[in-house]
């Protein structure tokens, strides 16, 4: 093989090889926005949770019932679907 056949075939590949590149670079980008997201939701989560906690920490002191831990999970859960459906439903 000659090196002027290796040259053209280096210079039509050019293009193949820089579309990949991109392609890649653009999945690679779409998937860390996502992986942002899925870990941002229990974060968000827990701080909504440990506020409503809190809150009602205080009117147990104040004569409400205890809360069971049933509703607290409850809620969480809720919450945390809810920001997942809503990524999910998220025009990309």
């Amino acid at each position: 093989m000659n090196s002027t056949s290796l040259r053209g075939r280096a210079i039509r590949a050019m293009p193949w090889s820089q579309l990949a590149y991109w392609s890649a670079l653009a999945i690679a980008a779409c998937d860390e926005y996502i992986r942002l997201r899925v870990l941002r939701a229990p974060a968000v989560t827990a701080l909504i949770v440990g506020i409503l906690v809190l809150t009602y920490f205080f009117l147990e002191l104040s004569g409400l019932p205890r809360l069971s831990m049933m509703w607290v999970s409850l809620v969480g859960w809720s919450i945390f679907i809810a920001q997942m459906l809503r990524l999910m439903r998220e025009p990309r």
